[in-house]
C-alpha cells in the first residue's frame, strides 16, 4: 500500500475503505500495513481500533499486527495500552507473544521510564520459555537509563556476558548513557575505554554520551580530547558532539575555548543550534562578560536562530552579574 510512512495514515485508511467498497475483503497484510502506518505517526487509538476491527471482521491478527499495535502505543507513550495488547495475546485465538513482542513492549515501557514493569516483563518472557536476545537487553538498559537506574543498567550489561548474549555498540551506548545521565561520569569513561579494548568501534552516539558525562564531571580537557580523537578515528562529530564540548567548556569557565568551537563547527559544515549558543552565552555570563553575551545574542538572530527563554535569561543574568 506504500503509505506507511510520514503523515499518510489517513490515506492508508481511505485505501482500506476503497477495498471494501470494491467488494474486496482486506486481509491481514492490508491491516498490518495500516496499523504500521498508525504506529509511525503515533496514532495509537487508530492502531488499536484496527486491531479490534480485524477480530470482529474474522481476520485473525498475527504477530506483526500485535507488534505494530504495541509499537504504536510505545511511540505515543501509552504503556498501559501496550500492556493491554500484550495481555490479550495467547488467549487460544490470538498468537502467543514472541520475543519480538516482548521487546516491543519493553521499548514502550522504557519510553515512559517504567522500569519496574520492564523487569516484570522479563519474568513473563522467561515463563513463556523465551530467551532474551540482544535487543531485549539493550531496550532494558535504555529503560533503566531513562529512570536513572545506573546500577541496574550496569548489572544488566554485565549479565549479557554471563548469559552468552553478545554485546554490540548499542549495548555500550545504552549503559554509558545510563551512567552519564545518572552523574556517574567516571564509570561512563571507564566503560568507553573498555569498549575500545574490544572489536566494537564507538560511534557518534558513544562519543556524545561520554562527552555529556564530562560535563557532569567538569572534565573539559577530556571532552576536548574526545572530540579530537573522534575526528582522528574517522567518526564525524555532529551538532550534539560540539554542543556537548561547548557546554563542558562553559561549565568549567573556559569561555574562550567554548567560543572557538563555533567557527570550528562551521568549518566542518555543522551549524550551531540554540543549545550551542546558549552554552557559550552562559559561559560569558559566568565570566561577567555581558557585552560578549549581548553580541552573541545578535549573532544568533543574524544566523537565523531564534533565541529561546534560556538565551534571554542567560544574557539578562550576565548583565545583572556585571552590575554587582
Amino acid at each position: 500500500m506504500g503509505c506507511e510512512t510520514g503523515q499518510q495514515w489517513e490515506k492508508a485508511l481511505q485505501l482500506l475503505e476503497q477495498m471494501r467498497g470494491q467488494g474486496l475483503r482486506p486481509d491481514v497484510i492490508s491491516y498490518n500495513y495500516v496499523i504500521d502506518a498508525c504506529a509511525h505517526t503515533k496514532n495509537w487509538m487508530c492502531a488499536l481500533r484496527l486491531l479490534d476491527e480485524m477480530r470482529q471482521a474474522g481476520t485473525r491478527p498475527d504477530h506483526i499486527s500485535y507488534n505494530a499495535a504495541i509499537m504504536a502505543c510505545g511511540y505515543s507513550r501509552r504503556w498501559q495500552q501496550a500492556l493491554q495488547v500484550l495481555r490479550s495475546m495467547g488467549d487460544g485465538i490470538s498468537p502467543r507473544p514472541t520475543i519480538i513482542t516482548y521487546n516491543s513492549t519493553i521499548k514502550a515501557l522504557g519510553n515512559c521510564g517504567n522500569w519496574r514493569e520492564v523487569l516484570n516483563i522479563w519474568d513473563e518472557l522467561r515463563a513463556e520459555g523465551l530467551s532474551p536476545d540482544v535487543i531485549t537487553y539493550n531496550s532494558t538498559i535504555s529503560a533503566l537509563a531513562t529512570a536513572k537506574r545506573w546500577r541496574d543498567a550496569l548489572q544488566m550489561f554485565q549479565s549479557m556476558g554471563q548469559d552468552g548474549v553478545e554485546r554490540n555498540v548499542i549495548s555500550y551506548n545504552a549503559v554509558i548513557n545510563a551512567c552519564a545521565v545518572s552523574g556517574q561520569w567516571e564509570k561512563s569513561v571507564k566503560l568507553f575505554h573498555s569498549m575500545r579494548d574490544t572489536e566494537i568501534s564507538p560511534n557518534a552516539i558513544t562519543y556524545n554520551s561520554v562527552m555529556k558525562a564530562c560535563s557532569v564531571g567538569r572534565q573539559a580537557d577530556l571532552a576536548l580530547e574526545l572530540l579530537n580523537s573522534m575526528e582522528s578515528a574517522g567518526v564525524t562529530p555532529d551538532v550534539i558532539s560540539y554542543s556537548s564540548v561547548v557546554d563542558v567548556c562553559g561549565v568549567c569557565g573556559r569561555w574562550r575555548e567554548a567560543l572557538q568551537l563555533l567557527p570550528r563547527m562551521r568549518s566542518r559544515g555543522i551549524r550551531p543550534n540554540v543549545i550551542t549558543y546558549n552554552s557559550v552565552i552562559k559561559a560569558f555570563g559566568a565570566a561577567h562578560l555581558w557585552q560578549e553575551a549581548l553580541s552573541l545574542l545578535d549573532e544568533m538572530r543574524d544566523s537565523g536562530i531564534e533565541p529561546d527563554m534560556v538565551s534571554f535569561n542567560s544574557v539578562i543574568k550576565a548583565c545583572g552579574s556585571a552590575c554587582q
